[in-house]
């Protein structure tokens, strides 16, 4: 009997997905006791990235694992770049026909105006959306829970300031800008949000 086992940790704003926990085991009681076979020396992977590990017996003496590798290793520098594929920077300085195909090029000018336009910006509902939801809508991790009046009552006593400044630097399981790069302005209005979704007043 064999078994495959996967180190993971799985956070609101990080996952990692390996691990040196990860490794293929097999049983001769029927399950009973286990003995580790991917060790060092026996062919298969090991170490910190060790991923998921997909197994299927072919027959007593043969196993096929799928492996996960989330070793990354660095592109040789003849291999970084294939002729007949283009990346942005080649949009910048090829010229207008490019086997025969006619392209529009931007002069440094263009490019940088193109690149100060301005971002459309986020409504509260989004940010929440996009760094708050995963753990304020279930309540992970004792964080208040999106609509629950009761559970942001102590947190809106407490002043838009402060929470803001929380919020900033985080606190307990929430990292800081609850992981995301949300600017000054941009949290202190999703916070607002989510107090006001809860029925409450924005206290100063």
């Amino acid at each position: 009997m064999y078994a495959a086992s996967w180190e993971k940790d799985r956070k609101a704003w990080d996952f990692l997905g390996s691990g040196s926990a990860s490794g293929i085991y097999k049983s001769t009681d029927g399950g009973s006791s286990w003995e580790r076979i991917s060790n060092e020396g026996s062919g298969f992977p090991t170490g910190l990235d060790v991923g998921r590990i997909g197994l299927t017996v072919f027959n007593e003496n043969t196993i096929y694992a799928v492996h996960d590798n989330q070793d990354r290793r660095d592109k040789s520098e003849e291999n970084e770049k294939e002729s007949d594929v283009l990346t942005k920077d080649d949009f910048k300085t090829f010229s207008d026909n490019v086997n025969g195909r006619v392209y529009k090029s931007f002069s440094e000018d263009e490019q940088q105006q193109m690149g100060s336009a301005p971002a459309v910006a986020k409504t509260p509902e989004a940010l929440y959306q996009g760094a708050c939801m995963a753990c304020h809508a279930t309540g992970v991790a004792n964080a208040p829970k999106f609509g629950d009046k009761t559970a942001w009552e102590p947190k809106a006593a407490l002043g838009i300031n402060t929470l803001l400044q929380t919020a900033i630097t985080g606190k307990g399981a929430m990292p800081p800008k609850g992981g995301s790069a949300y600017s000054e302005e941009e949290l202190r209005s999703v916070i607002e949000y989510m107090l006001s979704e809860a029925g409450l007043a924005v206290a100063n």
